[in-house]
């Protein structure tokens, strides 16, 4: 203890002053040092007290820290008592109960090499001064920051049904480690959240559904940083069993039939099928059907096999599944197909079918009329007989069935066609040629390179029977010639025809006119501009005039590939057989002479149909309404007969040769640029024209 100097103290020394005994002076120092020790901190009375002793006292604390193993951690004190404090630090692990020294530091800061094994470890400081007093620290903890890392995996597990299983894992990281376990099924393509199953280890009781399942556990640590473990399997023990048993199959000859089951047990299971015939009394294995399903072509003497299947485990143990029976199904069949019908307008057409199948058969007819792409439905039209009233618009019309049964097969007929055939099978040129030079060779087809019959003199006068092309596009006519036919070349006779009248069509009371556009296929005649063809340009106009009529008049419109010849076997032929009234040629001209230029719509009419003279007459009549150029022709009307030695245009000629009417229509010339270009860009001008003239004409009516 200090005493004190009453020279440090005014006051009390003026007391002195006075006559104050001895124990009057003790009792009021006491009461002096009782008020400073209450109003000064204890240490301050150095300075008011000589010889006073100091306890060490902590100022500052060592502070926590959170470093990486291998980081220097670094730790200090800050103390205040006597001289020659002395220092000793301690450490206590995460888990330990006692503390322990830490030798080598001994002084008021102190640093050492974190390692992983330091962990939440603590440490403090003890301080203590000469005369043995002391005086310890708080604890500073210090946090290792370490990569989230998973120690150790959870590893596959085999168990029985309903035991329980339990998964588990450890990791490191930093801070309270979350974890999430995830399970995907045998046979799901995603995992699923096992919730619930949120810590290092888990566990639940298995169950059947449980077998090959797949687990794994998410880690996440407090930074948001996570790490997937390893995917452990489920194996849940259990006796193979039949889930789903193979069902009875029906089926056609020829077809396939399966039969399938599903199956549990532990490990790769393994099928074995077995067969047994009608009448016989022992089941055989079936070679080659080692699957969960049992898949065959099935023949007739199949009819009531009975399968079944022997599913095996890994440990020997096996099932045997119920029997199923495969029944043979009847095949549908027809047996008598509908067949072609030709009938005149006006006339009933019938149609037939024959079939036979399972249980009643159900019947829908069907049919597309000529020119159309599209097949429709025949409404009403549901018996295996059916009959209707044809018309003009039944020509090549095509009608099939589908017939379906009641074990859902389904079959359909071929294709057959309506023809509406004319009645009367007159031909309107009456062509007859002579002979022009003797020794003329005949051929027994159009052409040089068929084989001669023998020669014909000159003078000798023959009738054509019909005509032909051959490969360098030659006229032949054919001719009766010692009760064999034979051909003749065009060059080498001289032709003279008689027209026998077409009979006049009109529509102005009804009915459906059957109109058949042919436009040019002469691709080599260019145009004067556009880098385009006649051809090109023809069935620009051609497909633009179907449109317009049948969108607009009652009528029938056909119009051929490009690709089909215009030759009398085809073209006008094709036309005849499906009844057409009108057959128009749709083409461009062109000037013989390149010196010389043209203008005006040309119609090249048949002579032996007024109706024909008048068509070509009402086309140039409306091509002249309509073109901006001023009509250079000679006439607007040409009898298409009179050319090439009077044996005509094939396209006026040999449409009329079946009784139609008739007219190559030359819409315009095409070898001046002027009415070139106004071709190219009025197809839908010409068309509405070319419609007009056929309106005039035939009395055709509008919808």
């Amino acid at each position: 203890m200090r005493f004190f100097c009453l020279s440090r103290f005014p006051k009390l020394s003026r007391l002195s002053r006075y006559s104050l005994t001895r124990k009057s002076a003790a009792l009021l120092l006491t009461l002096a040092f009782t008020a400073l020790y209450t109003l000064q901190p204890a240490a301050q009375f150095g300075s008011v007290f000589a010889g006073e002793i100091e306890q060490p006292v902590i100022i500052a604390h060592p502070a926590s820290v959170s470093v990486k193993p291998g980081d220097t951690v670094e730790f200090s004190v800050t103390a205040q008592g006597s001289e020659n404090l002395k220092y000793q630090w301690y450490y206590k692990k995460s888990g330990w109960k006692d503390w322990a020294v830490w030798k080598g530091h001994t002084s008021a800061a102190t640093s050492a090499t974190a390692n992983s094994s330091w962990n939440m470890m603590q440490v403090r400081c003890t301080v203590t001064d000469a005369s043995g007093s002391s005086v310890t620290s708080d604890a500073a903890v210090i946090t290792l920051e370490q990569p989230l890392a998973l120690l150790s995996q959870p590893q596959d597990v085999t168990v029985t049904v309903n035991q329980t299983v339990r998964f588990s894992v450890t990791a490191q990281g930093s801070g309270t480690l979350k974890y999430q376990w995830y399970y995907r099924k045998l046979g799901a393509n995603a995992w699923s959240v096992w919730k619930g199953h949120t810590t290092a280890t888990t566990s639940a009781t298995a169950n059947a559904t449980w077998h090959l399942m797949q687990v794994y556990c998410k880690v996440t640590d407090a930074s948001g940083r996570s790490v997937r473990s390893n995917a452990a399997r489920l194996t849940v023990d259990q006796p193979p069993a039949i889930l789903t048993q193979p069902e009875d199959v029906s089926a056609n000859a020829g077809k396939a039939a399966a039969f399938t089951l599903t199956a549990q047990g532990t490990g790769a299971l393994k099928y074995q099928w077995y067969s047994r015939m009608p009448g016989e009394k022992s089941w055989s294995a079936v070679k080659g059907q080692a699957s969960a399903t049992f898949s065959r072509t099935a023949e007739k003497n199949m009819d009531g096999m009975q399968v079944y299947c022997k599913v095996t485990d890994q440990s020997g143990r096996s099932v045997r599944s119920n029997a199923a029976r495969l029944t043979i199904i009847p095949e549908l069949k027809i047996s008598s197909q509908p067949a072609y019908v030709t009938v005149h307008a006006g006339e009933t057409a019938k149609f037939e079918v024959k079939a036979s199948g399972v249980g009643s058969l159900q019947y829908q007819w069907y049919r597309k009329k000529a020119g159309k792409s599209d097949w429709t439905l025949w409404k009403g039209k549901t018996d295996p007989s059916i009959s209707a009233v044809a018309d003009c618009t039944w020509h090549g019309m095509q009608v099939y069935c589908q017939i379906t049964d009641e074990a859902g097969q389904t079959a359909s007929t071929r294709t057959a066609v309506a023809m509406i055939t004319k009645k009367s099978d007159s031909r309107y040129i009456i062509r007859s040629f002579t002979v022009k030079s003797n020794k003329t060779k005949i051929y027994n087809g159009p052409g040089t390179n068929h084989t001669a019959l023998g020669t014909v003199n000159a003078g000798q006068q023959f009738t054509a029977l019909e005509w032909g092309s051959d490969s360098d596009d030659v006229t032949w006519f054919r001719f009766l010639w010692k009760g064999k036919d034979a051909w003749i070349s065009r060059n080498k006779t001289k032709v003279s025809d008689e027209f026998v009248t077409i009979p006049h069509r009109s529509f102005k009371d009804g009915g459906i006119p059957i109109i058949y556009l042919s436009p040019s296929r002469q691709i080599h005649n260019a145009y004067a501009a556009g880098s385009t063809t006649e051809q090109i340009q023809m069935y620009r106009v051609g497909t633009a005039l179907k449109k317009i009529l049948e969108k607009e008049y009652l009528c029938v419109v056909y119009m051929p590939e490009v690709s089909m010849p215009i030759s009398l076997s085809h073209r006008p032929l094709d036309a005849y057989n499906k009844e057409a009234d009108v057959y128009l040629a749709i083409h461009s001209n062109a000037t013989p002479s390149a010196k010389t230029t043209a203008y005006g719509a040309v119609g090249y009419y048949f002579p032996g149909s007024r109706q024909s003279q008048k068509l070509a007459q009402n086309m140039a009549d409306e091509m002249g309404r309509i073109s901006p150029f001023s009509p250079t022709v000679n006439s607007k009307t040409v009898n298409g007969m009179a050319a090439f030695d009077n044996v005509g245009y094939g396209e006026v000629r040999d449409p009329s040769y079946f009784g139609m009417i008739s007219v190559l229509a030359e819409v315009e010339y095409h070898d001046n640029v002027d009415s070139a270009k106004w071709i190219i860009s009025n197809p839908d001008k010409i068309a509405r024209a070319l419609a007009n003239a056929l309106e005039k004409t035939i009395d055709m009516q509008k919808k």
